[in-house]
Order: C-alpha cells, then structure tokens, then sequence
C-alpha cells in the first residue's frame, strides 16, 4: 500500500525532535553543489527527512568509474547528466519534493545570485578551488556551508556558519590558500564507503542546523580515518587575517582571472606554449593527446611544481574533463605560474 504523504514518525521520536522543528525542516530549501560520492549520499537522506526543497548542481555525466561510490547511478544511467539524474531518482521516493536540476557550472556571479535562496548549502565538490569560492561567496550571503570531502581512507567534515556580529572560523581559516594539497580522490582513490559516510554526516549536520533540534559545532574540523574508524577533532582558530571583510566587486574579481586557453592545441605548440596532460595513464591509452609535450600526474605538480614548471614559461594541461586541470591552474596561478592555463574542451 502506497502512502501519500511521507512519513516521518520515528524521526519525531528522537529527543529534542517536535512538530515545530520537522515544520522548519519542512520549509528550508537545501543547495547541494556536487552530486558524486558524497552528495548521492547526503540528498536522499534530505529529500527523506522532510526537507522542502532541494537543488542540485553538477555539469558532469556519469561514467562507469562514479558507480562503485555513487550509489544511486546505475548501468543504465551511463552517460546522463548527474543532476538531472538525482533529481528522477528523489522524485520516485518522494514525489512531494519541490527539486530542481543545474546541469551546468557555476561561476562566482551566477552563484552569488543564487545562494541567497538557501538556507544551507552541502559543498560536496571535493575541489579545493570551488571550496574557496563557495566560502567567500557564502560570507558575503551569510549563509551556512557544511563541507566535506574524501579521499582513499580518510574524510573531513567542517561547518561554517557566517555571522556579522562576532568572529567565525572558515574555510580559509582551516585550509588557507596556497598551502601544500595532498589529493582528491581522483589522484589518491577512494573506497566506496566512505564518501557515503561523509555524506550521511553532511546530511545530519544539515538536518540538526535547519530544525535546530541539537547544536551543530562550529569552527571544528572532524577529521575521519577509516583505516582504524578514529575521529580527530581540530578546533579551527579565527584567522585575523583572512578574507571576512569584502565585497562582490573584490569576490568576483578575484574568480574571473583568465584560467582558460582559446584556441587549438596545434596553434598553442607555434605560439610556444608547453601542453601538459595530467590524465590517467589508462585515460591516455584510451584517447592519447598527439599535441601533449609533457605527462606529469596532479600530485607530482601540486607538491612540487617548481620541480617540474618554470615560472617564465607558459603551459596548457589537459584532462579528461577539464575539472582536474581547472582546479590545477587556479593553484598554480597562485603560486605564481601566472602563464598557466587549461584547454577549453574535454580531452
């Protein structure tokens, strides 16, 4: 028998959970940016608490790689837009969502219009470079990001929530700019299970802030290790000098940089520049770059890129989808290889 309204019964049975509070969780509308291991995770614990609204945000398409992690894809969802994708599958267990698909990117403008919308918003990109944006973005808005990540046997969950009248701790706070990157998934792997683990947690953090049934911990880093299942708690200390005092112009101006190369790889080569393939190896077997002058992985360039790139020169990096090489250049533009560049289409 099919029940028209959801039910939430035992979730009105924890301690400290009432009617007045499932009413807000009822009413908040969620921006879920992301929707790989730990957003198919953290969404449909969402759509099923009660929450009024969901958006989700993802220009990628699945590819046979996402489904030992991201759990609501299957075969037959090969090549269909991830967003979209959610979207039919959160419908189909509670049609009374109010959800909407992006398939598309988000740039600092369009995300400045659009986060204001949001009573929380779940950063489940695992991208360095979008988290910064995300986070100064949010300040701006005033509106709490739950962060999040995974890679190999490890997670981190972070909560920030801007206030105007007294000091926060923020994503810069925990990871200021231009420190040493040690890897995503897509250069350390990861075991299935835990981008959903750290997706369950985002959304029981988003769950506690929106009803406001238990405290959520600010300026905490909960730092998982799965390998022997321990939780490290770091309190995150209020950077004096970090970028809490801005406006939109300083925001937008700082993520509209050139990051990206116009034009063909073949006139790129006459021009001088150095093309650099940061794929796979078995993504390049699949589809070899005849232009590419160099193979270098992400790591070996994120640990140490004067060992490997000369400041004078100018280079372009491919990858499989531009979201790798994307998030390279903005790293690297801030080390000081300003000549750096992705290519413009996928490899």
């Amino acid at each position: 028998m099919q029940h028209s309204t959801l039910d939430v019964s035992r979730q009105l049975l924890v301690k400290g959970m009432t009617a007045e509070k499932q009413q807000q969780l009822n009413n908040s509308r969620v921006l879920v940016i992301g929707a790989g291991g730990l957003a198919t995770t953290a969404v449909s614990y969402l759509a099923m608490s009660g929450i009024g609204h969901i958006t989700i945000v993802d220009y990628d398409d699945i590819e046979p790689s996402n489904l030992h992690r991201q759990t609501l894809f299957t075969q037959n969802d090969l090549g269909n837009n991830k967003a979209e994708t959610v979207k039919q599958y959160l419908l189909a267990r509670n049609p009374q969502l109010d959800v909407k698909a992006i398939g598309a990117s988000l740039d600092v403008q369009t995300l400045l219009r659009l986060i204001s919308q949001y009573d929380v918003v779940l950063d489940c990109t695992d991208m360095l470079s979008f988290s910064y944006m995300l986070n100064d973005v949010a300040i701006l808005r005033q509106i709490p990001v739950i962060f999040a990540n995974a890679s190999a046997m490890t997670g981190q969950l972070f909560t920030m929530i801007p206030q105007k009248d007294q000091p926060f701790s923020c994503f810069r706070c925990m990871w200021p700019e231009g420190v040493e990157v040690t890897g995503s998934c897509d250069i350390l792997g990861v075991l299935g299970p835990v981008p959903g683990t750290m997706g369950c947690l985002q959304a029981l953090e988003a769950i506690k802030l929106l009803s406001g049934f238990y405290p959520v911990a600010e300026s905490t880093l909960y730092h998982f290790d799965f390998y022997s299942l321990s939780l490290n708690k770091i309190a995150i200390p209020f950077d004096q000098d970090c970028c809490h005092s801005q406006n939109d112009k300083i925001v937008v101006n700082r993520y509209t940089a050139n990051l990206v190369f116009q034009g063909e790889l073949s006139e790129a080569l006459k021009q001088g520049y150095e093309i650099i393939d940061i794929r796979r190896e078995n993504e390049v077997n699949v589809k070899p770059c005849e232009y590419a002058t160099a193979y270098f992985t992400p790591d070996q360039l994120l640990d140490n890129p004067s060992d490997f790139l000369s400041k004078s020169k100018s280079y372009i990096f491919i990858c499989s989808n531009g979201t790798r090489s994307k998030s390279l250049v903005k790293y690297l533009q801030y080390s000081g290889f300003s000549q750096t560049f992705t290519y413009q289409e996928d490899w």
